[in-house]
Parts: structure tokens; C-alpha cells; sequence
């Protein structure tokens, strides 16, 4: 009996309100467990544990009872924890929904933003396009009217001079109106005179016959006025015709000479950017993708040759860039052979040891190759090192200026000092190769430059004189 007090005592031990006092019996809702002293005797032992067994189950009881109660407030709070559960899920989905709308406002609102930023570029750059074109339609618009003006004075003249004439023809025909005029009021009255001389006296027919030739020599005189004024007439009505034809083909010439005067502006204006623009972008990208030219092969810079001749191997040519050990970028001129993939360490030339550049007879090609009619001393250009040369011909002017421009500035670029030869613009290029051109025409005639100026000189005179175009000398 003790044993199943201890157990019940420590089962209770977890339990809330339940447990064993600290000191004395054991308590169980008021149920006390008392130890058996050693004298109790059996009897009272059963009596003490029945009351006790009552009691326990009266405990047990309110227990269960207790718990029926805390089971329905547990089964209360699932409900609720269900409802709130549903309520919470209903507000997630309501707030993802309201989200994705949200998104997708605020996508359509960055887009409409990314589109006014865009319309509001392309409304910049059309503004300045318009600006633009508004400065080079005021320089025309002045031009045409200092045209205009000059156009209007000589109009006023020839208007002033057209209405001195008609004042004069207008005069001319008032006073053959009013000539008529008395013309007419003479032959009435000499009608009257002749009606009353005929009346008075039917004998003087030689008089009236005097009188009638009279009046139709009169009659003839007033024709041929009337004539003379209608053809003045006519003449003043072709006149102003004329006139007015050549106003309208003032008007057009002067028209046709102010849009060529613009196309010229604008042609010359696009021939200056191109001579003097800076920028050798295009050529860069050019060089850097690279040109099928010719390179002079066959010399050898040990023991050279006096009458040994090179020969020509296309080559793809163009410029590199590696950096070094610091990150110092370095640009290189190299090429390869056919089919044009490997471009070995042996076959560039490093662009930071570069002494000359040479171009047209600067180079070494036209003097290794005399007999090679082909070769265009305008297209060649070399590259000189401190210890050989590496010599080039290119297909068109274009390669040639390209790489001359590119290997120009890069050698300043590293150098630091741009080498001698260098061509760094459009411009200078253009220059050059004209120079080039007249020292191949004064080698082809064994000339000096004088010379050969001379001689130009003498030729133009004598072409001139003889198409008129200047007097004899």
C-alpha cells in the first residue's frame, strides 16, 4: 500500500494543483496517505486505505470532469485556430493577388517612363537637328535676299523704264483721240457748211467737190493714225508680256543659283570635315581587323646583293595590341602567310622601336622594284627599325592611308615623339601623295621639279592660246 501511494504521489507530481507536500503524509487533494506505523494493525490498515481509495476516486472523478472541460475549450480553440487559420490563408491569397497587381503597375509605369525617356532623347536630338538646320536656312535666307534686293532694284529700274514708256504711248494716244476728235467736229462742221452751200448755191460744184476730197484725205489721215496708235497698242502689250516673262525667269534663275550656292555651302563644308577631321576612328578598326597586301621578300640583310631582286608574297597585315608584364599596352604591325591564321612572334615588328616611316618613294619598294610597272610608289610605304626595314604594297589608296595614319600616331602614342615620316591627317596624306605623284612624273621624264614646272607652264599657255582663252603673247 505504500508502494501504490508512492506511485500515485509521483504520477501527480506532473500534474497542475497535484503533488506531494513538502513535509509530512502524502496529500492528494485532500486525501491523506499515511505511513502504517509498525503497531496499526491489519484492519485499520484496509479501513485507512479503502477511505483513501474513496477519496482517490472522488479525485479522480473531478478530474475526468476537469478534463471533459479542458478537452471542449481545447476542441473551442482548434475551431478557432482553424477559422483564423482560413482567415489568414484568405488574407495571404488577397495580398499575393494585390501584389501582382501592384507589380504589374509598377512594371507598366517603368515602362511608360522608359518610353518618355526615350521620347524625350529622340525629341533632344531631333531639337538639335532643327537648330541646326535653322542656322544653315537663315545663312541661305540671307543670301537669297541680298539676291532679292539687287533683283528688286533692277526691277524698279526696268519698271521705272516700262512706265516712261507707257506715259509715252499714253500721250501719244490722247493726242490722237483728241486729234480724232477735232477731226470729227471739223467734218461736222463741214458737213454743215457743205448742206448750207448746197442749199444757198447749187452752183458751186467745184467747191464742193474741193471739199470732198478734202474730207477724205482727212478720213485717210484719221485711218492711218488710228492704225499707227493700235500697233503702239500692241507693241506695249508684247512689251509688258516680255517683261513679265523675264521677271519669272529671273525668279528661277535666281532660285536654281541659291540651291546651288546651297549645295556648294553643304559640299564644301563636307569636304572641310573630311580634310580636317581629327578622328581616325575608321581607320583604326580597319587596321586593327587588317588588309591582303604585298610584302618585299628575298633581302638579305646580311650580305645584300647589289642586282639581287625581291619578290612580292601577299601578306594579311594588320596591327595588334598585347600588354606587358606591368599592363602596359603595346601595339605591334604583324602578318601572316597563307591561309592567314598564325601570326608568329617572328613575323611583327613592336611599333616602340620604330625609327622612320616611310611613304611613296620614301619606301624601299619602288627603288628595289624598278622594272615592276604594277607597283604604284603612291601605295608603298616602309617601316624602319635599328636593325632592318619591313617594306609593303598595298591594294588602294585607302589600306595605305589607313595604316600610315594608325602607325603614325601610335608610334607618337609609345614614342612619345612622333618618328620621322609621320602623316597624321587627311589632309597631310592628301598632300603627300600629290607630291608623290609629281616626283614620279619628273623620275619618268628624267626631270628636275623646276623643269617639269616649266614645261607645265609652257603647255597650259600654249593649250590656252590656242582654244581663245587667252590673247597671243
Amino acid at each position: 500500500s505504500q508502494t501504490l501511494a508512492r506511485g500515485v504521489a509521483h504520477s501527480l507530481e506532473h500534474m497542475p494543483g497535484l503533488g506531494p507536500a513538502k513535509e509530512g503524509p502524502i496529500c492528494v487533494r485532500g486525501v491523506t496517505a499515511t505511513h502504517r506505523p509498525k503497531d496499526a494493525s491489519p484492519n485499520e490498515v484496509m479501513d485507512q486505505l479503502a477511505r483513501q481509495h474513496l477519496d482517490l476516486e472522488k479525485s479522480h472523478n473531478g478530474l475526468l470532469d476537469a478534463h471533459d472541460r479542458l478537452r471542449n475549450q481545447h476542441e473551442s480553440l482548434l475551431d478557432q485556430h482553424e477559422a483564423e487559420r482560413r482567415m489568414r490563408e484568405d488574407a495571404e491569397s488577397r495580398l499575393e493577388h494585390n501584389q501582382g497587381d501592384t507589380d504589374h503597375r509598377l512594371q507598366t509605369e517603368a515602362k511608360s517612363r522608359q518610353a518618355d525617356r526615350r521620347h524625350l532623347a529622340t525629341a533632344t536630338s531631333a531639337k538639335e537637328q532643327l537648330s541646326s538646320m535653322v542656322r544653315e536656312l537663315m545663312k541661305l535666307v540671307d543670301e537669297i535676299q541680298h539676291k532679292y534686293i539687287s533683283q528688286t532694284r533692277h526691277y524698279e529700274k526696268l519698271a521705272k523704264a516700262v512706265r516712261s514708256q507707257q506715259l509715252g504711248h499714253m500721250q501719244e494716244v490722247q493726242m490722237a483721240t483728241e486729234l480724232a476728235d477735232s477731226q470729227e467736229r471739223f467734218l461736222h462742221d463741214l458737213r454743215q457748211h457743205l448742206s448750207k452751200a448746197r442749199r444757198g448755191n447749187e452752183s458751186k460744184d467745184w467747191e464742193l467737190q474741193h471739199a470732198k476730197q478734202a474730207m477724205e484725205s482727212y478720213e485717210s489721215q484719221f485711218k492711218d493714225l488710228y492704225e499707227h496708235h493700235r500697233n503702239g497698242a500692241e507693241s506695249l502689250r508684247d512689251l509688258q508680256h516680255k517683261d513679265q516673262q523675264r521677271q519669272e525667269s529671273d525668279c528661277e534663275r535666281s532660285q536654281r543659283e541659291a540651291d546651288q550656292a546651297y549645295q556648294k555651302m553643304v559640299n564644301a563644308n563636307l569636304r572641310y570635315r573630311k580634310l580636317n577631321n581629327p578622328n581616325i576612328t575608321t581607320a583604326m578598326d580597319a587596321v586593327l581587323k587588317g588588309f591582303i597586301v604585298k610584302k618585299a621578300n628575298g633581302v638579305d640583310i646580311r650580305t645584300p646583293k647589289p642586282m639581287s631582286t625581291p619578290n612580292l608574297a601577299n601578306r594579311h597585315l594588320k596591327v595588334i595590341m598585347e600588354p606587358d608584364k606591368k599592363g602596359v599596352p603595346h601595339f605591334f604591325l604583324t602578318w601572316a602567310k597563307a591561309p592567314y591564321k598564325v601570326f608568329s612572334d617572328a613575323s611583327r615588328c613592336d611599333l616602340s622601336r620604330v625609327l622612320v616611316i616611310g611613304y611613296g618613294w620614301s619606301a624601299r619598294a619602288p627603288m628595289l622594284l624598278p622594272e615592276d610597272k604594277t607597283i604604284a610608289p603612291e601605295r608603298c610605304f616602309s617601316v624602319y627599325t635599328p636593325r632592318r626595314s619591313f617594306d609593303f604594297v598595298c591594294e588602294s589608296d585607302d589600306q595605305v592611308e589607313a595604316f600610315i595614319l594608325v602607325l603614325s600616331r601610335l608610334c607618337y602614342r609609345m614614342q612619345g615623339w612622333p618618328v620621322q615620316g609621320s602623316i597624321t591627317s587627311h589632309n597631310k596624306f592628301l598632300s603627300a601623295k600629290g607630291w608623290v605623284k609629281v616626283q614620279t612624273k619628273c623620275r619618268l621624264k628624267h626631270s628636275t621639279l623646276t623643269k617639269h614646272v616649266l614645261e607645265s607652264a609652257r603647255t597650259f599657255m600654249i593649250t590656252a592660246v590656242g582654244q581663245g582663252l587667252l590673247g597671243p603673247m
